[in-house]
C-alpha cells in the first residue's frame, strides 16, 4: 500500500512538472504558480519540484525566494547543474553579477553541448551586465558620469528579459539616474 502512495504521488508530481514547464514556457506565471502550489514544495525533497519552482519565483523577479529553492535543491544534489544554473541566475537577479557569473559558468562545465545553451545564454547575459556595471559605477567614482551613464544604457540594453521585480532591475536604474543626477541631468 505503501509503495502503491509513493508510484500515486509520482505521478501527480510528474503531472504538476510537465504541467508547469509548460506554462512557465509560454510565459504564464500565475497559472503555473497555482498549478505548482497544489503540492507542499516547501516539505518537499523532490529535487525537479524544488527547481522548477525556483524557476518559476525567478521568471517572477522573486530572486530570494528563487535561490531559497535553488539552494535546497543543490543540498539534496551538489551536483546539479539545473539547480546551480538556477543559484546563479536568482544572485545574478539579486545584482549579484560576479557569484552569479560563476556559478553559472560551474553550471555550464557540468552541462553536455546539447544542454548548455540556456545557461551559455544566461552567463554571457551575466557577464555582460557584469562588466557593464562594474565600468559604470568605476567610470562615476572617477567622476566622468557621461561615460557611465553610456554604460548603464549597455545595462539596461541586457536586462531586457529581467523581471521589473528583480533588485538587479530596479538597481540598474538608480545607478543610471544617480550618474544623470551627478551629472545635472533630472530631467533626461
Amino acid at each position: 500500500q505503501r509503495i502503491a502512495e509513493e508510484h500515486r504521488q509520482s505521478h501527480h508530481h510528474t503531472q504538476i512538472l510537465v504541467d508547469c514547464h509548460e506554462l512557465i514556457r509560454r510565459k504564464d506565471y500565475g497559472a503555473a504558480h497555482r498549478r505548482l502550489s497544489e503540492t507542499d514544495v516547501s516539505q518537499s525533497s523532490h529535487l525537479q519540484l524544488l527547481c522548477t519552482a525556483s524557476r518559476l519565483c525567478a521568471c517572477t523577479g522573486q530572486a530570494t525566494l528563487a535561490l531559497e529553492w535553488a539552494t535546497r535543491a543543490l543540498r539534496l544534489n551538489p551536483q546539479n547543474p539545473q539547480a546551480l544554473e538556477l543559484q546563479g541566475w536568482s544572485r545574478f537577479l539579486m545584482g549579484d553579477t560576479e557569484q552569479g557569473s560563476h556559478l553559472l559558468y560551474d553550471a555550464c562545465r557540468m552541462l553536455n553541448d546539447d544542454e548548455s545553451s540556456g545557461a551559455k545564454s544566461l552567463l554571457t547575459q551575466c557577464q555582460k551586465m557584469h562588466t557593464a556595471l562594474s565600468t559604470a559605477q568605476s567610470l562615476i567614482k572617477k567622476g566622468q558620469c557621461e561615460q557611465a551613464i553610456a554604460s548603464f544604457h549597455v545595462a539596461v540594453k541586457e536586462s531586457a528579459n529581467i523581471p521589473p521585480a528583480a533588485p538587479l532591475y530596479s538597481s540598474i536604474r538608480v545607478g543610471r539616474a544617480d550618474a544623470r543626477f551627478r551629472q545635472g541631468k533630472y530631467m533626461e
